[in-house]
């Protein structure tokens, strides 16, 4: 489910079907540091240490930063892609995700 919908995200990002350039430009490893550091060992470290501090809600606040982290990533990822995409000179074929292909 969310392989289709990143892959979506990244065929408008670059404005059509994405070269293997376009698939690295969209996932740098910037991109992976800040995801795996946000995983599930990360996660219990986290709520661990707010357990021993015996401040629970310590964790709670930490849970929007890490998506407004996450979404702030996306967003400049989508960027690089675009930014990729205008630097090669290539044409966006990009259309509004609800308009027909058609002119009917």
């Amino acid at each position: 489910m969310l392989s289709a919908l990143f892959e979506e995200r990244l065929r408008r990002a670059v404005g059509g079907d994405p070269t293997p350039a376009d698939r690295r430009a969209y996932t740098p490893a910037a991109v992976n540091r800040v995801a795996v550091n946000l995983g599930l060992s990360t996660q219990l470290l986290g709520l661990g240490g707010a357990l021993v501090l015996r401040r629970p809600r310590l964790y709670l606040w930490s849970l929007p930063a890490q998506v407004l982290l996450l979404v702030g990533v996306q967003f400049w990822r989508e960027e690089q892609g675009r930014a990729r995409r205008a630097a090669s000179g290539r044409p966006s074929r990009s259309r509004h995700p609800y308009q027909s292909s058609s002119s009917g």
